[in-house]
């Protein structure tokens, strides 16, 4: 487990964090609550695949996450089950 500060902490637009995660497992967990708009948010900045990269170390799911976020800024909405399903995935081995 992340000590609080290298969790991952989700926000809306406007920067109320609206749910943190400092394992993987909570993480997947969180991805499942939080409003689209921080989904969205996070998707576009590149957010999701940076923190499974730099604060897991976990290269491969920070690529399935990296290919979701671009497809997200280019064509359809950040899908919430794809998220969940790439780092189900990984979780499983």
């Amino acid at each position: 487990m992340l000590p609080p500060e290298q969790g991952f902490h989700f926000r809306v637009p406007h920067d109320r964090v609206v749910a943190a995660a400092r394992t993987l497992a909570e993480f997947e967990q969180a991805l499942a609550t939080v409003p689209l708009a921080s989904l969205e948010h996070h998707a576009a900045c590149g957010d999701f695949s940076r923190w499974v990269r730099d604060a897991l170390g976990d290269a491969r799911l920070a690529g399935g996450l990296a290919k979701l976020e671009a497809t997200s800024v280019t064509g359809p909405p950040v899908d919430r089950d794809e998220l969940r399903q790439q780092v189900r995935a990984c979780r499983a081995g």
